[in-house]
């Protein structure tokens, strides 16, 4: 059976100076895309909620093209910058620890030894 991964926005738990240093601004508060942002705590309560654990989270490194990094200050600058090709082939590894990976699994079911 697979693991459950998932990878989420995380403008929390002060892992992102991006994030509050940008506000509303901030790349990843795109709705309707993310609509729900999650800390650690919060992915947990909600696995905890229908069966599943944390096994284990990170924030992970990503490979940016130059392309999105200028569409990216252009939106955050009211600017309007047209797409390059070519800057797609060419970009930078980054952690700006605003994206959170999580592993989930199943809970074990209790088992109750008070009964025979």
């Amino acid at each position: 059976m697979a693991t459950p991964t998932i990878a989420a926005p995380n403008p929390c738990c002060g892992g992102s100076l991006a994030a509050r240093s940008t506000g509303a601004h901030w790349r990843l508060m795109t709705p309707p895309q993310h609509l729900w942002f999650f800390n650690r705590d919060s992915i947990a309560t909600l696995a905890h909620s229908i069966g599943l654990r944390v096994e284990s989270s990170d924030h992970p490194w990503k490979f940016v093209p130059f392309s999105l990094i200028a569409f990216q200050v252009g939106r955050m600058l009211g600017r309007k910058i047209a797409a390059s090709p070519t800057r797609n082939r060419f970009g930078i590894q980054v952690n700006l620890f605003d994206a959170m990976r999580v592993v989930l699994s199943k809970t074990p079911p209790c088992s109750d030894k008070s009964l025979p």
